[in-house]
């Protein structure tokens, strides 16, 4: 089927045709008649094609003599058939039929040529009836015929230039000489048809190519302006593009025929104004001729950029939501390109922010997040292709330490240049780690990459293998000796392989010398034995008989026995004159404590081991710690400090390998810095370390940096954009924070980009929310009034940026003053900056305070946190460090509780290790104790005494013997005890010795269970229980547990002030207050307090949970993880051990570039409160910009405002 332009040639040449004969007019719709007010009918273009043809077979057929048709048209068009088939395609569909289409095409193409031809004849004079006379004519009217197929070749192969020109010479000059008649007459006739024509061309190509479109309408506009026409006005220039109107304008007026100064003056204005995409100016002061010229060139010109725009735009939003690289816009109007270039900035920037999320979720093996809201189709395109790159680079992983291992084995390597980063860092990094294991030279790998550390262990197991049987022929020859000379070697630093054959040659030994002569070693005897069995034999006829295998047995026990408690309690040298069995026993159980206390919980005793050593290794399993000891976190600090700074100081003289003997921390520094020191020397003094780089990188970079030359060579075209960049982003920031000076010594093109940025904020502020970005601008200028039409208040609702910035400075300075006089209330009144500023700089100060001058404040804390915090350390290195009132009340507490319980029990020492407060109320329980018991229950506690006596006091005197009291007598039997009571029993004596002295140990109450805790705290210690004293103290060895890791648990121990612990590991326990039941989730977050009177924090999650803090209403908290009560109820962790339910805030998440579009009805505003926000609503179906989600209740709101929501039942949202 033939494409729509050329259904509209057809048209053309019979419309032209019509118009040419005198006898034929166009084709209109019939006027309507008197009183109707049915709209007029619009004609489609199939519809004018069918009259046309009708109206053509009606006067072909009263032209009597002539018969046009008598050839066949194809295969089924004829004249006969003609009007038959007419009838038979008006309810055709086009699209269904293409062979009836195909065929009408042709009837309509044979009806054109014919027709022209009739038109041209009446022109001048032939009768058609005259056949001789059209014989005649047929030579000339082949030219026609020839022109005709020229203007369907230029349509054809149209390149954006059609030289009507050239075409026309065709008809002039001797090309018709040949005709018999007078040819100026002939070209007379023809000229309207060939005019419609080539006009009909030009209307069917300027509606697809505007910059042809512009140049036509500009030979019209001075056509028009030549012939001294009145400028048509786009009503008169029904259905021309936007280009079109604009080259017409811009033409008519750059012609003086008949155009005013003033006329030329505001066309050319009105026309650079839309053209650049700008706002139209103030015309009010402008003469009416400079007025309406603007505005005549104004419009179509901004139409035609808008309409560029768009294009750009979406073409820029596909580009970018790809990834792909930007196109090269060379050429392209402004229109498009300033559209095109701030959709893709906006769309790539989320790409590239969801490439590295996916990539970091990939790699570390983590779910798909779910992005099915609040992200841009960029980041999800972005983070997919991440994700699975990820994933990929997990894979080539596992693949490049598969290679490794099977090369390690078979002792060779394999080139894998080609292979991915990820596979070749894997391979590598396993044979690495063997070579270091079969040599030895690594100790701590633990901080290690995981191929490295696997490599390690194979080369260790290797080495090992291969010392074995050198160990086993060792072994085996002591053993023997040992046997012969009834002597027994230490062998606590034998190897294991060593100690098997040594044991296994002394068995043989001993079942030498009892054997037979003839006899041989049982089959399947190692070669140790067997050589020991030979060795006894030899010896049996000169050696003395030994010991029975009763006091074998017996020696065994007690040598073992002896063994593992020497072990336990230190001591390292053996009992001597022992038998030889003894003795054995005595090292095998000593050497399995050994092992077994290396090897910890999760230990395999050897399969060969001997029972002896069996019982040493379960010994040291029981007294492992819960886990190995490594450095200290100090130690791990000052390695990090020394491996950067020599690592810097060697890369300076081309030294790249570190000291011997280093921990894995000062190596992985000491590589960090020279990288850092590397790189930043390359990026020079602009550049910018990665900002998930360690301090040691950090540190090496700015080294590099400051070691660049200083000869200045010219920004990069980088250095460029990321000064444009930076410049908008600093330039926005400001602006919205108030800062009117602009940062210093920087290059030209950031300083342009903060010009245009603020320039472009202020802008957007001024135009508004619904007011299209002005094109013609600078990206910068562009990026800055988003963010101005963004920042633009629905209603005023808060203070002003200088009220913040102060009330968070007065906030800071009061929150501090307060903590060190102990004040935690905010002066009443304030605002909320100024509240949270308070919080913070509380917080800050506390946590400085207890961290010391070598903490270091989080690095995404706020300023008033940060100045509290360096606060807190001032304060804590110029003061001596005691317990806080808290503390020392809580000491107080429990000194007491424990001085009565001790008390009665007749324990008088107080436990070690406490502070004095608690000491002192430990002493006065127990005095007021014995002095209430004493004085009675009738007794008055004196008043000068402390808290911690008079509770002593009151439990004596609940504890005291009652007073006597006489019994009545009712005649019923005989008191032997004057009427009284029977006397107690005598009181046993104790007797001198010291058992009956010993205190009392209350052990806790263990509890079986099996369930999974969480950890709600950023750290949480482990403790151990000592059943010697019946109390946990702090492992300081062991590393504490991170926030939401979760932890399977069998017991728990319930203390008898009720504290409980759970138990974690081997003897590690954590506090019942540093864990939850409920599975807890790290993610961080912001969440806003909602009720006006604000909300409390607890210390869990159950119903027993109790109260710690009370947040102010309005008040933004940071959350660092999330659970589900029982109730389903949704909590967030904003502080250790301090749960806020989710039915008192919601989560605010930040998005960015969706659009809110309202719905059928008016919807009021609202705060994040929930109230209205008075006076103010959003019209229907209008469009707003989403710039926050808001999670409440189980409902979701859009922020369009400052502080201003829309529910989300009120329309709909799209990213």
């Amino acid at each position: 089927m033939k494409k729509h332009w050329q259904y509209m040639r057809y048209v053309g040449l019979v419309g032209a045709a019509l118009l040419a004969a005198a006898a034929v007019t166009p084709v209109t719709a019939a006027p309507a008649a008197a009183g109707d007010t049915t709209a007029p009918v619009t004609l489609r273009p199939v519809d004018k094609y069918l009259q046309a043809a009708a109206l053509l077979k009606q006067d072909l057929g009263d032209l009597s003599g002539i018969t046009l048709y008598t050839q066949s048209v194809g295969t089924v068009v004829t004249e006969p058939s003609w009007a038959s088939y007419i009838d038979r395609m008006k309810p055709v569909d086009w699209a269904g039929d293409a062979d009836a289409a195909n065929q009408f095409n042709l009837a309509l193409d044979e009806i054109a040529k014919q027709w022209i031809r009739l038109a041209a004849m009446r022109s001048l004079g032939i009768d058609p009836a005259d056949k001789a006379t059209i014989t005649s004519f047929t030579a000339g009217w082949q030219k026609i015929q020839d022109f005709a197929q020229i203007q369907k070749s230029l349509v054809l192969n149209y390149t954006g230039q059609i030289n009507q020109d050239a075409a026309l010479s065709i008809l002039q000059g001797a090309k018709f000489t040949q005709l018999p008649t007078d040819p100026a007459a002939f070209q007379a006739a023809v000229q309207p048809v060939l005019a419609k024509m080539r006009q009909f061309i030009e209307d069917t190509v300027i509606t697809t190519n505007a910059s042809y479109a512009r140049q036509v309408g500009k030979k019209r506009g001075i056509a028009d302006a030549l012939a001294n026409l009145p400028a048509k006005t786009d009503d008169q220039l029904p259905g021309m593009p936007p280009a079109f109107l604009a080259g017409y304008n811009e033409g008519y007026y750059s012609t003086a025929a008949n155009t005013s100064a003033e006329q030329r003056a505001g066309a050319d204005a009105g026309r650079a104004a839309g053209d650049a995409g700008a706002p139209a100016e103030d015309l009010t002061e402008k003469s009416t001729d400079y007025r309406q010229a603007y505005l005549a060139s104004y419009t179509p010109a901004k139409a035609n950029y808008d309409a560029q725009y768009a294009l750009g735009k979406k073409a820029g939003e596909q580009a970018g939501t790809a990834g792909s690289a930007s196109a090269d816009l060379d050429g392209a109007t402004a229109g498009y390109r300033a559209g095109y270039t701030a959709a893709y900035d906006l769309a790539k920037a989320d790409y590239d922010k969801g490439t590295k999320a996916g990539s970091a979720d990939g790699s570390a093996g983590r779910e798909k997040a779910d992005l099915s809201s609040s992200v841009s189709p960029a980041y999800t395109a972005g983070y997919n292709q991440g994700y699975t790159a990820g994933q990929q680079a997990i894979a080539d992983q596992t693949a490049g330490i598969a290679l490794a291992q099977n090369d390690s084995s078979q002792k060779k390597t394999t080139d894998v240049t080609g292979r991915s980063n990820a596979f070749q860092a894997a391979y590598h990094g396993f044979m690495a780690g063997v070579q270091d294991g079969t040599a030895g030279t690594s100790t701590d790998v633990s901080q290690l990459p995981d191929a490295y550390q696997a490599g390690y262990h194979a080369g260790v197991a290797a080495q090992e293998a291969d010392t074995a049987a050198e160990d086993a022929q060792a072994g085996a020859t002591l053993g023997i000796s040992d046997s012969r000379q009834g002597t027994t070697t230490s062998l606590t630093d034998r190897r294991p392989a060593f100690v098997q054959a040594y044991n296994e040659a002394q068995a043989g030994y001993t079942a030498g010398k009892t054997a037979d002569a003839a006899a041989s070693a049982p089959a399947g005897s190692s070669a140790a034995f067997s050589a020991g069995f030979k060795a006894g034999q030899a010896d049996a006829a000169i050696q003395p008989v030994g010991p029975s295998p009763e006091v074998i047995a017996q020696d065994k026990k007690a040598g073992a026995a002896q063994g593992i408690s020497d072990r336990q309690h230190g001591v390292t040298t053996a009992p001597t004159g022992q038998r030889p069995a003894y003795n054995q026993a005595y090292a095998d159980a000593q050497d399995g404590y050994d092992a077994g206390k290396q090897a910890g919980a999760g230990g395999v005793v050897p399969s060969d081991a001997s029972d002896e050593y069996r019982q040493g290794f379960a010994a040291g399993q029981h007294d492992a710690p819960v886990t190995p000891v490594g450095p200290t976190p100090e130690q791990i600090a000052q390695d990090i400090k020394d491996g950067t700074a020599q690592g810097i100081e060697d890369i300076k003289k081309n030294v790249t390998t570190p000291p011997a003997d280093q921990r894995a921390a000062y190596h992985q520094a000491y590589t960090d810095a020279q990288t850092g020191y590397l790189d930043g020397k390359k990026a020079g003094a602009d550049g910018q370390a990665p900002e998930n780089s360690s301090a040691a990188y950090q540190a090496g970079f700015t080294a590099g940096q400051h070691d660049v030359p200083v000869t200045p060579v010219g920004p990069t075209p980088e250095q460029i954009a990321q000064d444009k960049k930076a410049g908008t982003a600093q330039g926005i920031s400001d602006r919205q924070n108030g800062v009117t000076t602009k940062p210093a010594d920087q290059r030209p093109a950031y300083n342009q980009a903060y010009a245009d940025a603020q320039e472009g904020y202020d802008a957007g502020q001024k135009a508004g929310q619904n007011a299209p970005v002005p094109s013609g601008t600078s990206p910068e200028f562009q990026a800055g009034f988003v963010a101005g039409q963004h920042d633009i208040p629905v209603t005023p609702v808060g203070p002003t940026p200088e009220q913040t910035a102060q009330d968070v400075k007065d906030g800071t300075a009061q929150g501090i003053t307060d903590s060190k006089k102990d004040v935690t209330t905010p002066p009443t009144g304030q605002r909320p900056a100024y509240n949270q500023a308070y919080a913070d700089a509380q917080a800050g100060y506390t946590d400085g305070k207890k961290a010391g001058t070598a903490g270091q404040a989080p690095g995404n804390a706020s300023a008033a946190y940060q100045a509290g915090f360096t606060a807190g350390q001032h304060d804590a290195a110029v003061t001596p460090v005691g317990p806080t009132p808290e503390e020392t009340a809580q000491d107080v507490k429990t000194g007491t509780a424990q001085g009565i319980a001790d008390i009665k029990q007749h324990v008088t020492t107080p436990p070690t290790g406490q502070r004095p407060a608690y000491n002192q109320a430990y002493a006065d329980a127990q005095a007021g104790y014995t002095a209430g018991k004493k004085a009675g229950s009738t007794a008055t506690v004196p008043s000068n005494t402390t808290p911690a006596y008079q509770a002593g006091f009151a439990a004596g005197q609940r504890d005291a013997a009652p007073a006597p009291q006489p019994a009545p007598n009712n005649g019923g039997g005989t008191n032997t005890n004057g009427g009284y009571p029977p006397a107690p029993a005598p009181r046993p004596t104790p007797s001198n010795n010291n058992e009956s002295m010993k205190p009392t140990i209350i052990q806790p109450t263990f509890q079986r269970l099996t369930t999974v805790i969480y950890v709600q705290t950023s750290k949480a210690p482990q403790y151990a229980y000592d059943p010697q004293t019946g109390r946990f103290s702090h492992l300081t060895t062991v590393a504490a547990l991170p926030l939401a890791s979760a932890w399977r648990t069998s017991q728990r121990a319930i203390m008898a002030d009720g504290t409980t612990y759970y138990l974690v590991g081997a003897n590690g326990y954590l506090r019942a207050a540093d864990v939850a039941t409920a599975t807890v989730v790290k993610r961080s977050g912001v969440v806003t307090v909602f009720p006006a009177g604000g909300t409390d924090t607890t210390n869990a999650l159950g119903a027993d949970a109790a109260v710690v803090k009370h947040l102010a209403g309005g008040t933004n908290w940071r959350f660092f993880a999330v659970a589900r009560t029982a109730d389903g109820t949704l909590a967030y962790l904003v502080a250790d051990d301090q749960w806020v339910t989710g039915t008192a805030v919601g989560e605010v998440v930040p998005v960015k570039g969706g659009i809110f579009t309202i719905g059928a009805k008016y919807t009021p505003l609202l705060r994040s409160t929930g109230a209205e926000i008075s006076g103010t609503v959003l019209k229907p179906r209008s469009r707003w910009l989403v710039t926050a989600i808001l999670r409440r209740d189980g409902e979701t709101h859009y922020r369009v405002g400052r502080d201003a929501y829309v529910p989300a039942s009120s329309g709909q949202y799209r990213a």
